[in-house]
């Protein structure tokens, strides 16, 4: 930006300049957003993944209408970090959704530890969206649709699958499912 300020009088040279800058930024900016998603989320430092979705949703439920249930089926075991980590974000990007746009009056939060699958359910009987349309207009001007794209894509980074259920008026349903891959020793 400094170069392109020193090159005013010169428009071919001030827009190589600026052209580079808004590159650099970018990178930059993916490069920021490549390493925050590979942090471990602090809340699953000290805890299992059951508890921390717990505190996930007491955290967030006094601030906001509605308060939300949670409950977890199934014998919880420890999983791979990044499986928890997955879970646990994709759990925080579903809240934050239902808080902007739903309008729900219940929101319950499940996660159900099977034989060969974990499964995190977060359900809302909001005003509901068209969930196809929302993906297909995801970072189109004023599209909606990123956080529903970025836990899909942290989803598929781990094998996982995301499936939502959702229509105008009838709430939605969120199902996200990982493999049990448990966490490793001393991990």
């Amino acid at each position: 930006m400094e170069a392109a300020e020193h090159a005013e009088g010169d428009r071919q040279v001030w827009r190589r300049h600026l052209v580079a800058a808004k590159d650099l930024a970018r990178d930059s900016l993916a490069e920021a957003r490549r390493s925050v998603q590979a942090l471990r989320p602090e809340q699953l430092e000290s805890r299992t993944l059951p508890d921390a979705l717990e505190s996930l949703v007491e955290g967030w439920s006094p601030e906001r209408e509605p308060k939300v249930a949670f409950a977890t089926n199934g014998t919880a075991i420890p999983l791979h970090a990044e499986l928890e980590a997955t879970l646990y974000r994709v759990a925080q990007e579903a809240l934050a959704n239902i808080a902007k746009h739903a309008r729900a009056s219940k929101v319950g939060v499940t996660l159900s530890y099977m034989e060969d699958v974990v499964v995190l359910d977060v359900l809302d009987d909001g005003v509901g969206f068209d969930s196809a349309a929302a993906e297909a207009e995801a970072g189109t001007s004023g599209g909606h649709g990123l956080g529903l794209v970025a836990m899909r894509r942290r989803l598929g980074r781990v094998a996982g699958t995301l499936d939502i259920e959702s229509s105008r008026g009838e709430g939605t349903a969120i199902s996200a499912a990982v493999p049990v891959i448990p966490q490793e020793a001393g991990a």
